[in-house]
């Protein structure tokens, strides 16, 4: 149920999954703003509480993407957080 609200609710939220009371595992398409920036740039630890878990690449998938990774057009992020955190992303 968790999962399905949130994918369809948001354009850029390819997946959710529901892993304890307010917190989950989201996969997103970076905002517009991200691409062409590292993720040391964007920094969404410290800004919101995110970590960035895994990043898609076509059919390749980088876990626990490095810091110096820059952002590309098409890229999908696995972020994980509390809810709260994670729909401030999404605003």
């Amino acid at each position: 149920g968790q999962r399905v609200a949130h994918s369809f609710n948001v354009p850029n939220v390819i997946d959710y999954l529901d892993i304890a009371p307010n917190f989950g595992i989201e996969t997103v398409r970076p905002p517009a703003h991200f691409v062409g920036r590292t993720l040391r740039e964007i920094d969404l630890v410290a800004r919101l509480q995110l970590t960035p878990i895994a990043l898609r690449r076509g059919d390749s998938v980088t876990v626990n993407p490095h810091l110096e990774e820059r952002i590309r057009e098409g890229d999908e992020l696995v972020l994980i957080g509390r809810d709260d955190q994670l729909g401030q992303l999404r605003d």
